[in-house]
């Protein structure tokens, strides 16, 4: 229903003032945010890096943790039974520090600078440490985790196959 046009006689004398990437890059999102859609998003190409794993390929295999990113700190929400987390100890309050060769806390930061305005904030810093926490079953990855009293373990974990029947929508 927009005339793109329009739109794009309007803001191309922006866009060609831009000298950065950040101004390009906030024509843009003025641009996707006259559709009034909240899935559409621009990604800074560094930020893009840190939604994936340092060791891609990656499976399905799973730790058994759920996280959510809470201030600047990676949380443990939920430890699902019977996995290889709850085997090894691990509890919901945990921070995770590290998990394999990553360092959190700088992922954790870059991410929330790229989506510090979006409505895909809380989804992408989620799916940012879920990536990291992957691989495929059988695999083992190493987690440094910091309990509530501030002592730094580290668990490997097992990565079980995935509960359910997977399931794919298109590619």
């Amino acid at each position: 229903g927009l005339n793109w046009q329009a739109v794009h006689d309007e803001l191309k004398p922006q866009m060609d003032k831009a000298e950065t990437m950040a101004e390009a890059r906030a024509v843009l999102e003025d641009m996707l945010g006259r559709l009034h859609l909240t899935h559409f998003e621009i990604i800074p190409e560094d930020a893009y890096s840190d939604l994936e794993s340092d060791n891609t390929p990656r499976g399905d295999g799973e730790t058994g943790l759920d996280v959510r990113v809470i201030g600047h700190q990676a949380v443990v929400t939920r430890v699902e039974p019977e996995s290889a987390a709850a085997r090894e100890g691990v509890r919901p309050g945990w921070e995770i520090v590290r998990a394999g060769k990553s360092q959190l806390a700088p992922v954790i930061a870059k991410v929330e600078r790229a989506y510090q305005d979006s409505s895909l904030r809380g989804l992408m810093l989620r799916n940012a440490v879920l990536v990291r926490l992957k691989g495929y079953p059988g695999d083992s990855i190493e987690i440094e985790f910091r309990d509530g009293a501030g002592r730094h373990m580290i668990r490997k974990l097992r990565l079980d196959d995935p509960r359910g029947v997977l399931s794919k929508f298109g590619f």
